[in-house]
């Protein structure tokens, strides 16, 4: 029954990727405090997402598909803005105060999307457009769509490296920092080293044009970016609740 449903929920992907749809709303994230001494934040912004045949535009993220979307095997370019900062004029601590700046940035990647029987599987390989650090990624991630008229439910699970420029740019200690933290903070090289994560979409249409879209995610750092004395935590629960009109 389960591999029925999941077959179905392919089919309905490949026969409805031909059919242009747009639409557009408005989400509001929440990103827990990862920084020691920050506080977690809540940040609404309006959301537009384009699904064409090749082209897509999905809120913070924009790719083309070398082949018609809903093509068992696909290759697929894209970029995406990374919004992981840490910005010491507006930290909730004075430690952090001391810190320099680590910007936003911009990453692009090429994904390889296969759609199997068993669910949807991705593996994607990338890096920093923006120059702020010039770090590469790996990921892998397995998507399972269950897809009706009305909802989509899409648990998935991955894991993501990042290598050590990266890592050090988020999460690393210079010498100089230390010193002007007064000691707080340790010197630390932040090595490459990977991220776990699971995750659960959830999408339920209102009316027909009216949709409402959840999303929880769950993360955890590597065991050795995990010793970095600027970090709060080793793991984040961060989440997002969006409505949305489709034209």
């Amino acid at each position: 029954m389960k591999k029925t449903i999941l077959c179905a929920s392919l089919l309905a992907i490949s026969s409805t990727a031909s059919a242009s749809e747009f639409s557009l709303g408005v989400t509001t994230s929440y990103s827990p405090a990862v920084y020691k001494g920050n506080d977690a934040k809540f940040v609404p912004f309006p959301m537009v997402n384009y699904q064409g045949e090749n082209f897509y535009f999905r809120g913070t993220e924009a790719g083309f598909a070398l082949f018609p979307q809903g093509t068992p095997l696909n290759i697929i370019p894209h970029v995406k803005y990374d919004g992981r900062s840490l910005d010491p004029s507006d930290a909730d601590s004075a430690a952090l105060k001391t810190l320099d700046k680590r910007k936003a940035g911009l990453l692009g990647g090429v994904t390889l999307q296969a759609l199997t029987t068993t669910g949807i599987i991705e593996i994607t390989a990338g890096s920093d457009l923006s120059g702020n650090h010039d770090g590469v990624y790996a990921e892998a991630v397995w998507k399972l769509p269950i897809k009706t008229a009305d909802y989509l439910v899409m648990p998935e699970i991955g894991y993501t490296y990042y290598d050590s420029n990266f890592n050090d740019y988020y999460y690393g200690v210079t010498a100089a920092e230390q010193t002007a933290s007064s000691n707080k903070f340790t010197a630390f090289d932040a090595p490459g080293e990977g991220q776990i994560f699971a995750a659960l979409t959830y999408q339920q249409k209102i009316t027909p044009n009216v949709q409402i879209t959840t999303q929880v995610r769950y993360s955890k750092f590597g065991s050795e970016v995990s010793d970095s004395s600027i970090l709060d935590r080793d793991n984040a629960v961060s989440g997002s609740v969006g409505i949305s009109y489709i034209f």
